[in-house]
């Protein structure tokens, strides 16, 4: 099973879901998750869940009590001060013994890697077909939760007229879906080191066979 999660406290958040049950075939279900409907749809063999949390998207270390899946896509905003507008991919969890914004000290999540650089590839093309006025770029790992189970955050930022954008997040949930949807498997590496955009990652992800 794949969980895909969205926060009701996070404006971007909410718009790709309102766009992943509008354009990609989920149907509300009886299941409810936080008092809220589950939607579900399949996507190949497995199936696709849609669930909402009522707590910020970074504290749901506990997702995992709830939700036994595969795979979890966190689907959320993205904020900087520089307010760039971004779409961006990558792991949550924390490298370091600060756990300032969710997560567990010292852990990192199971990076998807193949799914990630789907995504990002997706995004970067759609972006450009749409000639979109949005970066494309994975991020270094910075906040929680820190899970066992293979967990990444597609993200739309990096202000509030960035988060209210339909066609922007329509990008972040038709690149997902069609992560989703593709089985390729790529030869994978770990980056270290570079800023919290990692250009140098980006371009290998984007134009090699790398993820």
């Amino acid at each position: 099973m794949i969980l895909l999660l969205a926060s009701v406290k996070d404006v971007a958040g909410m718009n790709i879901a309102k766009q992943v049950i509008q354009l990609h075939g989920f149907e509300k279900t009886s299941r409810t998750f936080n008092d809220k409907p589950v939607y579900a749809r399949r996507i190949g063999n497995q199936q696709a869940l849609l669930a909402f949390t009522n707590k910020e998207i970074t504290e749901t270390q506990d997702i995992t009590e709830f939700f036994q899946p595969e795979l979890i896509v966190f689907l959320s905003r993205h904020a900087s001060r520089a307010g760039t507008p971004t779409l961006s991919v990558h792991t949550p969890g924390n490298l370091t013994n600060q756990a300032v914004l969710g997560g567990l000290p010292n852990k990192i999540s199971v990076s998807p890697a193949s799914k990630m650089k789907k995504t990002l590839k997706t995004m970067a093309k759609l972006v450009q077909e749409q000639n979109l006025d949005y970066a494309v770029s994975y991020e270094c790992t910075h906040h929680g939760p820190s899970l066992d189970t293979p967990a990444m955050f597609a993200e739309l930022g990096s202000t509030l007229a960035q988060w209210k954008d339909k066609k922007a997040a329509k990008v972040v949930a038709d690149a997902v879906i069609e992560a989703l949807k593709d089985s390729t498997v790529y030869p994978t590496v770990i980056g270290i080191g570079g800023p919290h955009y990692n250009y140098k990652f980006t371009k290998i992800a984007l134009t090699t066979d790398t993820a």
